[in-house]
């Protein structure tokens, strides 16, 4: 007995910002046994490594600390 998957499956990536060479991620993997929701993560990658969040504004905060990105809205 054959199946079409070959194995689990590849979570969802968007690049949400990038800026002096620092990227913000938005992550969904797949449901897991047992969960409702999607698990969703927030992953900040620079040339240090990456860190990894499950609160957007955590990243976001970081991602601004990394790079002196301003507020939304806000022109500099």
């Amino acid at each position: 007995m054959t199946t079409d998957k070959a194995g689990p499956p590849v979570p969802l990536r968007r690049l949400l910002r990038t800026l002096d060479g620092v990227e913000l991620w938005h992550i969904e993997d797949g449901r897991k046994r047992g969960q409702r929701t999607l698990a969703i993560r927030y992953v900040v990658k620079s040339g240090s490594g990456e860190k990894t969040f499950d609160r957007p504004h955590e990243a976001w905060q970081h991602f601004q600390r990394l790079t002196h990105a301003p507020e939304r809205g806000h022109a500099s």
